[in-house]
């Protein structure tokens, strides 16, 4: 992670104020080997199998003592929640137990994973650093896709469906479509987007890039 790439830290320092960026950063679970991802999705994909598999929703109504026997919805609500309470909980232990092994990890790997906490740790200045401000341009961007889906979602109401089943469409997709009209219309016309000149740095750092 270079300077340049502060889309997440600037996101999560909105929401939770420059701590959370530098807990996040700092902290004892930032500090994971670089294969731990996928061993916490094998595994996670593995006690997935063995609660589809294995696990028998009897078991669980004797163990809770319940004397009636359980129908099809429930043995699928009762194993969809064994199985998601076991994922959550096995996979966190395993993440966070995984800090142990990052002493075996390679000296490229804490080389980097110090350099990606400085990083985060600096403070930025957008002015100084010429980063540009895309709100804009995002609330266009955002505003536009919201646009469509609201339009798809209302033309759904052609379906053939109920009077309430029409309402809810109405709902959806008019909720969506005023929500994407207010977004563009706070990001202006697209001449004053193409005029904002912290959009042309932003391109022409990009194309310095490439």
């Amino acid at each position: 992670m270079d300077r340049e790439s502060i889309l997440i830290p600037q996101g999560i320092e909105k929401i939770g104020g420059q701590c959370a960026v530098i807990h996040i950063g700092t902290g004892a679970h930032s500090r994971r080997r670089d294969d731990v991802a996928w061993i916490t999705a094998l595994i996670g994909f593995t006690v997935a199998l063995i609660a589809e598999f294995k696990f028998n929703p009897n078991h669980f109504r004797q163990w809770m003592g319940w004397s009636t026997s359980l129908n099809s919805l429930e043995n699928t609500d009762i194993t969809l929640a064994v199985s998601t309470i076991s994922i959550v909980v096995i996979c966190s232990v395993w993440f966070f137990a995984t800090a142990w092994f990052y002493r075996f990890s390679s000296p490229e790997h804490h080389q980097r994973i110090d350099r990606f906490i400085q990083n985060l740790q600096t403070p930025i200045d957008a002015k100084k650093d010429g980063i540009a401000n895309l709100d804009q341009a995002i609330y266009r961007l955002i505003g536009g896709l919201c646009e469509v889906y609201g339009c798809f979602i209302l033309l759904l109401m052609l379906i053939p469906n109920s009077p309430q089943g029409r309402l809810c469409f109405l709902f959806c997709g008019g909720t969506i479509l005023v929500l994407g009209i207010v977004l563009r219309s706070k990001s202006g016309t697209p001449q004053h987007v193409r005029d904002n000149p912290a959009v042309h740095r932003e391109k022409d750092r990009l194309s310095a890039k490439t």
